[in-house]
């Protein structure tokens, strides 16, 4: 295996980080010029990615890369599919969720042989993942759903699972919160260029997912002059995170009977599960 040509593939589950790249990626096109990194867009790749995952063999790497868009001098790839290991309908079925996960990432393992494959996995409290679909059809299975069934899913179970069927990768675990304030630094994973200075729209997904006290403390970090141009300090951005609105409102929760007690304890069990991920090899935590 050539340790010089990645290929990072962030499939499900469903949340901010690969819209937020790609804007950045789209706003800032000398990163991909530099890095010689292939960014197949989804009309692309979602055809390639299902019949793969649904355990299709292609008759070559070659043929696979050619189906994705890829150049033979691209070293870097990266692809986006949030649906990847479910359609909205389907990521919770008879109380499991993504139960498909494991299985479909495995079937991937063997189409980039000579390619070191990098899973970004970007991670939230169950209950946040499921209300951020607003999928009718998902609604009344979670809805018929017992609480303590959703309460028995684990991050690190499955990201355990996928780590054991696929032993020559490298997964990268990033928390919902993180991802606003740390795309420069995944920019440079997948890129493999530096980014001293501030990236175009760096902070556009940090500025919308904060509420009025966030937005207000973030314009004042991006106008100070010491600031200016530069990355904003983690210390300060942890704080604008305080303020990040959630993506449902308690009336909604509590109408698909996530009450607050219920969402309190989903959030226990997920700092829980983040320090079960923290123990796994090659799995990295972002903070």
């Amino acid at each position: 295996m050539s340790n010089d040509k990645r290929i990072f593939l962030h499939l499900g589950a469903r949340g901010n980080l690969g819209p937020a790249l790609e804007l950045v990626l789209r706003r800032n096109p000398e990163i991909n010029s530099k890095s010689g990194l292939t960014c197949p867009v989804e009309r692309v790749h979602k055809p390639v990615l299902r019949e793969l995952m649904s355990g299709k063999h292609f008759a070559s790497e070659t043929k696979v890369l050619e189906a994705l868009g890829v150049s033979h001098g691209s070293s870097r790839v990266f692809i986006s599919n949030q649906h990847a290991w479910a359609s909205p309908p389907n990521v919770l079925d008879k109380g499991d969720v993504y139960p498909q996960a494991t299985k479909k990432c495995t079937a991937l393992a063997t189409a980039f042989p000579t390619w070191h494959v990098v899973l970004m996995i970007e991670i939230m409290p169950i209950h946040e993942l499921l209300l951020s679909f607003e999928n009718e059809q998902l609604n009344k299975a979670i809805k018929a759903t017992d609480w303590a069934d959703l309460y028995e899913f684990s991050w690190s179970e499955l990201v355990k699972n996928i780590s054991q069927r696929m032993p020559s990768i490298s997964i990268e675990i990033i928390p919902r919160t993180v991802v606003p304030y740390r795309l420069a630094p995944i920019l440079e994973l997948v890129s493999g260029l530096s980014f001293p200075d501030r990236l175009n729209n760096e902070y556009h997904l940090a500025f919308h997912m904060a509420d009025p006290i966030g937005r207000k403390l973030l314009k004042g970090l991006l106008h100070r002059a010491d600031y200016r141009g530069k990355h904003l300090p983690d210390a300060e951005l942890r704080v604008v995170t305080q303020h990040f609105s959630p993506h449902h409102s308690s009336a909604e929760a509590n109408a698909l009977g996530l009450d607050s007690q219920t969402r309190e304890l989903f959030d226990l069990s997920y700092q829980s599960d983040l320090e079960k991920l923290r123990g796994l090899e090659r799995v990295r935590i972002w903070n």
